[in-house]
């Protein structure tokens, strides 16, 4: 019962501090980066790259080293839907109209 109780606290943590995961995918009707943007939004963050920071138009999280593995979680459990999107979303601005 502990560990439910503490594994319920850790995932509240996370999500009230900022998931790199869910704050990119929520701003990604910009036409930002798809496939495991957390993971890289918190790569970003942690290099000082301005440029990659930029691309997200999303603020990184305050502690980027400690949302990472769990970016890296989520982003890997959702990259068959980020894939297929992104794949989508390059198929069309491809085409001439």
């Amino acid at each position: 019962m502990h560990v439910k109780t503490g594994l319920v606290w850790l995932v509240a943590a996370l999500w009230v501090s900022g998931c790199a995961t869910v704050a990119s995918l929520d701003s990604a009707g910009h036409r930002g980066p798809l496939v495991y943007s957390g993971t890289r939004l918190d790569l970003a963050a942690m290099t000082g790259d301005e440029n990659g920071l930029r691309r997200f138009k999303v603020a990184p999280p305050a502690y980027p080293w400690l949302d990472l593995p769990f970016s890296l979680m989520a982003d890997t459990f959702i990259l068959p839907f980020t894939f297929v999107k992104a794949g989508v979303e390059w198929s069309i601005s491809r085409r001439p109209f």
